[in-house]
């Protein structure tokens, strides 16, 4: 559960603020329990009804494939511009930073950091309440980890979002 507000959704700005308390209850006797805050905050602000520029910073804990680090708590910030083009059609940029750090079986950081950069764009078109859009991303991964691998990838995708 995360307690938070949200003000303005169809304002010149508007954002929401969550802050939470998540505990990971490990089944292992060799693997203590871990807890931490988590929290998501996003602000967005339209300029002129043509430009939406919205900002986004979550932490959280999540649960790793790794026997020796089984947990990790992320930090990621985003930035997203969304532009009005012509007519029904937009344009987005976008561009993410996620550090996640890893935590041992006993619960200690153990310094591990990957690091994960994202950045992308699409095109979208409004239709009534919907909007269809296409989009392209690539991501990178770093890592200090000895047993971890970076890499990069590419991910293209379509979405479809409507109201009611």
């Amino acid at each position: 559960m995360m307690p938070g507000l949200e003000f303005s959704p169809d304002a010149l700005l508007a954002g929401k603020a969550l802050v939470g308390y998540r505990r990971f209850d490990s089944l292992s006797p060799n693997q203590p329990d871990v807890s931490g805050v988590v929290s998501d905050v996003t602000l967005a602000y339209t300029l002129l009804g043509w430009t939406r520029l919205d900002g986004q910073i979550v932490r959280d804990l999540g649960y790793s494939f790794q026997l020796l680090q089984p947990v990790y708590f992320s930090m990621t910030t985003q930035i997203r511009v969304t532009q009005r083009m012509f007519g029904p059609v937009d344009a987005l940029l976008l561009g993410a930073r996620t550090q996640l750090g890893y935590r041992t079986p006993t619960g200690a950081d153990i310094g591990g950091r990957d690091r994960l950069t994202r950045f992308g764009g699409g095109v979208g078109f409004r239709i009534s309440t919907a909007r269809l859009s296409f989009n392209a991303e690539t991501v990178k991964r770093t890592t200090n980890l000895s047993f971890e691998t970076p890499y990069t990838g590419h991910r293209y995708y379509s979405s479809l979002t409507y109201g009611f």
